[in-house]
């Protein structure tokens, strides 16, 4: 079900993106603010379930709630400031780049013990290595 949401919704981003207009300019803001969260719901592994599924949780509460601040903020009379930033703008650069970001590394980072090589691999990379290395005339270093 998800490859099947994630695949309407890479369509969907790329429709809105070509579309003129305001309505769709949103729309292609909200779908490419979800999109990320589709694919990291597709990676989630068994063994990293738990850290996949906070991940997911965060960034699908972070990334469409940013895009409706966003919304809100740019619908105000008169846009508030931050120094000498529009609001929108530092909402945007932190809930849909700088935040999402940390948030989806760190959750990698945190599931990457699931989805590294297994000492078996391991092994027999280092034979392989070992059995190549011998070939070239060459020391082996592990």
């Amino acid at each position: 079900m998800s490859k099947v949401l994630l695949a309407l919704t890479s369509l969907l981003v790329l429709v809105f993106l070509w579309v003129p207009g305001s309505v769709t300019a949103w729309a292609f803001a909200v779908a490419a603010a979800v999109l990320p969260v589709l694919v990291l719901g597709l990676r989630a592994a068994p063994r990293s379930a738990s850290v996949a599924r906070r991940t997911f949780l965060a960034l699908a509460l972070l990334l469409p709630g940013s895009t409706v601040g966003i919304l809100v903020i740019s619908s105000m009379p008169s846009e508030p400031r931050w120094g000498s930033l529009p609001a929108s703008l530092v909402v945007m650069l932190l809930g849909l780049w700088v935040v999402p970001f940390l948030v989806s590394s760190w959750g990698y980072g945190a599931g990457f013990d699931a989805d590294a090589l297994s000492d078996e691999n391991l092994e027999r990379l280092r034979r392989l290595g070992r059995e190549q290395a011998e070939k070239e005339g060459r020391p082996w270093r592990s």
